[in-house]
Formats: structure tokens, C-alpha cells, sequence
């Protein structure tokens, strides 16, 4: 099995109980780890980010299985786990947005939180074929769409023979339509590309079919086979063999000016993070039938702003501690026709807020957060022999988890520190309850 970030694959050998990382750049092997903290079921990670991996383990209903997050520079276990209720243990299903906000795993959704992932919402779903769209505040499934909680977003019909996937960027997604008559899976289902926020289909994909044969693709793995990337004009499809890619051109605007209905949608999503001291910069993309799309802030951090062609612009203070601050941005056409854009942008520098209530929106502002980020100094253990350059990120349990500059986190045990560090430790982690 296998997960691919930004910049970097990443491989399981299950013979091996090892898990493997290579560069994408360079395709060279980079580090093996042996993995001692359960059978893996599965993994992976958002295309568009960093780290860290996400390992589902398990033995099945007799020893439980277990979401593990997975530091993806050292391989080790590190930071936050999840025990899956019994009744979500029946599958090995994890799927993770493009920037890794948003854990789906057997019908349960979470949240990646400093000390845990956290369960985002309540009961788990009885859908497993559900797949998070790349910012995470969509979730796509058989049927429908539904909120980060997978709440319904609007009406959900289970009958309806269409399975969505969502594309590798923007606001798109594909519509897979199942066999109508038999109710069975066809052989060649055909696919269309549809727009989301408003939800509906654009055009049926000329000449593509994917290949659902009983021999080949399994449905509820078909987002990995299956690649819509609208701004490269292209879908990869990857055969039911996996023995080869199959690369299928369209393009969105020339298949538009055939349409016959009145289209208006955002089209692109916002980049899921910004730095402090440093602006931010987001082009809104749209598709209208009708000309004259203008563009205003209906609410957003201070000092934010979108021109009237859309380009959103936010110059972040380098004093800025609101982890994450929600955008929302009016879109009119001159057809009189509105919608609103909402995103969420993410201060990369700064610590996630220390508490967020059980079922609490994530992507709303903290009633109260951890302060800013600490400066690097130097760490030094009881004996004085060894230290290292780091800065504080956060305690848990017994453990002070530290960022070298190298950008690295490790875990250190707070009685190692010498006595001095290990006050500041405490004193830290006092601010942070």
C-alpha cells in the first residue's frame, strides 16, 4: 500500500512490516523504518501538505483498531492517536484531504488536534464510499454531499446510481453513474465532471469511461485510480490491472460554452495556510454564464481585502494569533445571480488553539487560544553533556514535544531536561490549559 504528500511517497511492505519513504523529485530512497506499533490496514496523507501520516492499525474486533498519526520525516510513531469504536472496525477505509485537515476513516470523521484527533461530529456514518474534497469542507459520497461532520448537505438519495469523487483541485468533482437498470456494477461506467457550491453537473466527459469490471476496480477504492485535475485539462485513470495510466484531455471552459443551462460557481479553493509577516495571496476563480462577476468581503481578519475582479490579499501582522480565521467573500454576477465563497486559512506558524469542544466547528475561531509561538533556545538534559536548538510545541502526558529547525519535532521525557527547562515546561504547559 501506498501515500504520496507534496513531495514524498510513501510505501508499506507488508512482508516486511517496514515502512519505506522516496523522494518524488529524485525518486531516491530516502529512510526504511520497521513498524512496532500494530498490523498497518492502511495509510495516508494529503497530496497537498507536508505531514504528518495517518496509520489505520488493527486485528480486527479482538485487539481493537487504531488511528495513528505517524511523524513523516522519522517514520516513528509520533504525536496523537484515535481508537475506532468497535462497530466502525469491520473495514480498513482511511482517506485524507489535500491539506490534511479532515481524517476520514470506516464512516467516523476527525480532526488532527495538538494532543488528539478529534471525532468531528456525531454518530458515525453508515456510508464507507465517502471520499473529503482537498480543503476538507466537503465530503463527497454515494448519493450526495455532505458537511465535515457528515451531516447531509441537502437531499441525500442512496438510490440514486451515481458515486462522486472529487477532483485533485478546485471546486470539481466526478459523478460515476452505476448500471440503472441492473442495479449492479456495469462494466464501463461513464463519467461526468460537476461543479460544487452549487452542486450540479457540468458535462458528460466525452469518449471516458471507467472500467468497473468484476475482475478489476473495487468502488470503494476508486478515488485511488481515478485523478480529475480540470486546470491540466486531464484525467488519469489507472487501470484495473494498475499495469498502466490511461490519460484523458478536456477542457472546462470549451465544454461550457456548449452548455445549455445558466452555470455560476467558484471555481478554484483558497490555499490552506498563510505565514506571519508575510501576505497572502488568493486569485478567485469563477465560471459564469453571465458576464459582469464582481467580487466583496463579506467577513475576514483585519486588514483583509478582495479587489473587484477577485484577488484576495491579506498582508498577516507578524503579531497575529488567531490560528484560524474564516473568510467569506460575496460573488454577484450581472444577472443579479449571488453566492457566497467561505475558507479558512490556517497560520502555519502558529500552534493549533489548545481547546476545542467535542463536536465544536474546528474551522471557527477558538474562544481561547495557546500563545504564540516560542522563540528557539537552546535545551540542555540533568547531566549538562548534551543540548539541542529548539523551540517548545507543546506537552503531553509525560513528553515535551519540541521543533528543531530543521523544521523535525521530536518527543523528549520532561525528567530528562535539567531543572531550570524543566520549569519552563511547566510553565508553558500551564498557559496552554
Amino acid at each position: 500500500m501506498l501515500a504520496a504528500s507534496a513531495d514524498k511517497l510513501f510505501i508499506f511492505l507488508p512482508s516486511k512490516n517496514v515502512l519505506v519513504r522516496y523522494d518524488l523529485a529524485t525518486a531516491a530512497k530516502e529512510v526504511a523504518a520497521p513498524i512496532e506499533f500494530g498490523k498497518i490496514l492502511d495509510i495516508a496523507i494529503g497530496s497537498a501538505a507536508q505531514g504528518p501520516l495517518y496509520a489505520l492499525t488493527g486485528e480486527g474486533d479482538k485487539n481493537g483498531s487504531v488511528l495513528h498519526s505517524v511523524d513523516a520525516l522519522t517514520l516513528k510513531k509520533s504525536g496523537p492517536s484515535a481508537d475506532l469504536p468497535r462497530e466502525r472496525r469491520v473495514m480498513a477505509r482511511l482517506r485524507v484531504s489535500a491539506n490534511n485537515s479532515l481524517i476520514l476513516c470506516n464512516g467516523m470523521s476527525y480532526v488532527p488536534m495538538r494532543n488528539r484527533l478529534q471525532p468531528y461530529g456525531g454518530e458515525p456514518s453508515p456510508v464507507y464510499a465517502m471520499f473529503p474534497s482537498p480543503d476538507g469542507q466537503i465530503i463527497y459520497g454515494p448519493g450526495g454531499l455532505y458537511t465535515p461532520e457528515v451531516k447531509p448537505l441537502g437531499q441525500i438519495d442512496m438510490a440514486w446510481p451515481v458515486f462522486m469523487i472529487p477532483a485533485v483541485e478546485g471546486n470539481y468533482y466526478l459523478q460515476i453513474t452505476r448500471d440503472e437498470q441492473s442495479q449492479q456494477d456495469a462494466a464501463l461506467r461513464p463519467l461526468s465532471l460537476s461543479a460544487q457550491n452549487p452542486s450540479r453537473v457540468l458535462f458528460a466527459l466525452p469518449g471516458m469511461n471507467l472500467d468497473m469490471g468484476t475482475k478489476g476496480r473495487k468502488v470503494l477504492d476508486v478515488d485511488r485510480t481515478l485523478f480529475a485535475m480540470p486546470s491540466r485539462k486531464v484525467v488519469a485513470i489507472v487501470s484495473p490491472q494498475a499495469d498502466e495510466i490511461v490519460l484523458h484531455s478536456f477542457d472546462v471552459d470549451e465544454e461550457l460554452k456548449k452548455a445549455d443551462f445558466d452555470y455560476f460557481f467558484a471555481a478554484s479553493t483558497a490555499p490552506a495556510t498563510a505565514s506571519l509577516g508575510k501576505t497572502y495571496k488568493y486569485p478567485i476563480q469563477v465560471k459564469s454564464r453571465n458576464p459582469g462577476v464582481t467580487f466583496k468581503l463579506a467577513s475576514g481578519p483585519p486588514g483583509a481585502a478582495v479587489s473587484a475582479d477577485g484577488k484576495f490579499e491579506w498582508a498577516v501582522p507578524a503579531q497575529h494569533r488567531d490560528f484560524r480565521n474564516p473568510v467569506a467573500v460575496t460573488i454577484t454576477n450581472a444577472a443579479g445571480q449571488e453566492l457566497e465563497h467561505n475558507f479558512t486559512i490556517a497560520i502555519a506558524d502558529l500552534p493549533e488553539p489548545a481547546v476545542v469542544a467535542d463536536h465544536a466547528n474546528p474551522f471557527q475561531p477558538a474562544a481561547q487560544a495557546v500563545p504564540g509561538p516560542q522563540p528557539f533556545r537552546t535545551w540542555k538534559d540533568a547531566s549538562g553533556k548534551f543540548e539541542i536548538e529548539a523551540r517548545y510545541v507543546e506537552v503531553y502526558q509525560d513528553k515535551v514535544t519540541l521543533r528543531k529547525k530543521t523544521g523535525e519535532l521530536i518527543e523528549v521525557a520532561i525528567e530528562r531536561f535539567r531543572a531550570e527547562d524543566q520549569e519552563l515546561i511547566r510553565t508553558l504547559a500551564a498557559k496552554e490549559q
